[in-house]
């Protein structure tokens, strides 16, 4: 996931022009499913660094775990975000 992303790393990645596509996990976008998915408190830093890598130009992919109705649910949230 993108937790570890910082925006100094953002900005090396993208003055580098090493990389231009992001893959990102993000299994939920309720701060509460996230942290029970993925037992971790890192919401907000998570979507953070996705907000700043997208700002930087990165293309960014995101996957969504889930199955049946809370895929779907957690699709058009992050859609939707």
């Amino acid at each position: 996931n993108a937790s570890g992303l910082t925006q100094e790393k953002i900005d090396a990645l993208a003055d580098g022009d090493v990389l231009r596509h992001l893959i990102v996990n993000m299994p939920s976008v309720d701060a509460t499913d996230f942290a029970a998915l993925t037992s971790s408190r890192l919401f907000d830093r998570t979507m953070t660094n996705v907000d700043a890598a997208i700002a930087a130009g990165f293309r960014t992919q995101i996957v969504v775990n889930g199955v049946g109705a809370d895929q779907q649910r957690n699709l058009l949230q992050i859609t939707d975000r």
